[in-house]
Order: structure tokens, then C-alpha cells, then sequence
């Protein structure tokens, strides 16, 4: 998604439309079936994810997988990273979904397991759309400092991502006039869509109020990237996981996200 000058918004990182290749890649995936292929025994993948992969793109790739391999199930949960990130390290699921690696207490965890970048996403600094700090093309970190900020709990990957972001920056969270802390991404859209403050969101779950004119964006300026990240607790060693990692490579390959794995 790019902001153009004239304050549209143009999708550029995931395709001109979400759906529309979801359905592509469906159909796409519904004529790959391998001659002969064996039917696998039962078993179940357990999937444990933060917001942004459960919500807006882990449904029809689940979905595809559960046609192509009827085999397998898979099991589907929602958490916080923080509770993401504790179930991987106890062997809790098989898989987990996050927005950021930058939990220090999981250091030693994360460097003992395999990780890979799904796609890639950036940060919009996002406000009502008359916000006048808006109105820039970029937004510097250290801009943000004394406005009114509505930020989400720790327990947040996305949250931890912006934490590294802007520390990268040298702007720490006593910096910023927090006035309110949520949840989830939902609820602080919600509350900046209402003049509460302003915050910084992924362009991905920003998308769809944008387009309705519901708030208003600027990229927030970093020379950090962003992305999506997947975990495998066994390191490569579950046929059944490797099979999910190949097909979800394959949706990246179509390019719906236009991004790096």
C-alpha cells in the first residue's frame, strides 16, 4: 500500500486486491494434485497466531491446505505474541505466527528454533483524516512526542515491534503522551478513528479504513523493516508442518503480498 499525493491510497504490497487473489490462488491451488498422492494418517497441526496473520490472511490458506491435504487438520488460535510466544516455548503448538522478535525475556527460545519471514509490512502513524500532522509524507518518530498517543499493552507483537522502531530512533515510551492503551490493533483504530489520539498501525490492518475514509495515514520514517514471522518449534523435523511452511510459500510465490520469504 502506498499513500499517493493526492492522499489516495494504492495497494502495492499485497496486490491490487486481497480477495480477488485469495480467489486465485484457491483456484490455483484446487488444480495442484499430485498423481498418486499418498493419503497421510490423521493428524492435526496446532497453529497459534497474533492478529494480523489470524485475521487477514491464515483463513484461506488453511482452508486450501485442509482441501489439498485431507489428512491433516488444523487447529487455529488467536493470542496475544506474548501468549503466542509462551505456548510455542512449552511445545503448546506447533506453529506460531508473529509480529515481531523483539522479546528479549524469549531470546534464548527464538535462537533455538527456525523462523521465517512470511511477508514484509510497514508502519503507518495513523489519525483522524483532518489531522494536520497527516498532511506529510513521512512522519519521523521523534514527531510524535507530546501529541496525544493511543498505544497497545506490551503484551502485543505489533506493539513490540513499534517499541523497536522507535527505539531505533531514540524515542522511548516516556517520550510519547499515552493516553490510552488497548488490546488489539481493533480497538486503537476505534479509539483514533474517534479523536482519541493518534497511533501507529500496520498498513494491513489500516487498509480497509483508510478506503472508507474512516482515518487518515502518513508512513512512519524507519530505516527498520517490518514483517510477519513464522516459528517452527521442530526446527524442520514434522513432515506434517513442512508440508503447511511449503503450500504457505507457495501463496507468497503468487504474489499477494508481494513479499520476502
Amino acid at each position: 500500500m502506498t499513500r499517493n499525493l493526492d492522499k489516495s491510497v494504492s495497494v502495492t504490497e499485497f496486490g491490487k486486491d486481497f480477495y480477488t487473489n485469495s480467489t486465485k490462488f484457491m483456484n490455483y491451488i484446487s488444480g495442484i494434485r499430485d498423481v498418486g498422492e499418498e493419503k497421510t494418517p490423521s493428524k492435526v497441526i496446532n497453529i497459534i497466531t497474533g492478529e494480523i496473520a489470524g485475521i487477514y490472511f491464515l483463513s484461506p490458506i488453511i482452508k486450501g491446505f485442509r482441501d489439498k491435504y485431507k489428512g491433516v487438520g488444523v487447529n487455529l488460535e488467536i493470542a496475544s505474541a506474548l501468549e503466542t510466544l509462551t505456548k510455542l516455548m512449552h511445545n503448546e503448538s506447533d506453529i506460531g505466527f508473529t509480529a515481531s522478535m523483539n522479546f528479549s525475556e524469549f531470546k534464548p527460545f527464538l535462537n533455538s528454533v527456525k523462523i521465517t519471514r512470511v511477508f514484509p509490512i510497514r508502519l503507518f502513524v495513523i489519525g483522524r483524516p483532518d489531522n494536520p500532522i497527516l498532511k506529510n509524507q513521512g512522519i519521523a518518530p521523534e514527531e510524535l512526542k507530546g501529541i496525544p498517543y493511543v498505544a497497545r499493552v506490551p503484551t502485543s507483537g505489533i506493539q513490540a515491534e513499534i517499541d523497536r522502531v522507535l527505539s531505533d530512533s531514540g524515542v522511548r515510551n516516556e517520550d510519547l503522551n499515552i493516553v490510552y492503551r488497548f488490546q488489539n490493533s481493533s480497538s486503537v483504530i476505534s479509539a483514533v478513528a474517534e479523536g482519541l489520539g493518534i497511533s501507529i498501525c500496520s498498513d494491513i490492518q489500516a487498509k480497509k479504513y483508510i478506503d472508507a475514509g474512516i482515518i487518515g495515514y502518513a508512513p512512519l520514517i524507519s530505516k527498520l523493516k517490518s514483517y510477519i514471522y513464522m516459528i517452527d518449534v521442530h526446527n524442520g523435523g514434522s513432515t506434517e508442518v513442512n508440508r503447511f511452511s511449503s503450500y504457505l510459500r507457495t501463496y507468497a510465490k503468487l504474489q499477494l503480498f508481494n513479499g520476502e520469504t
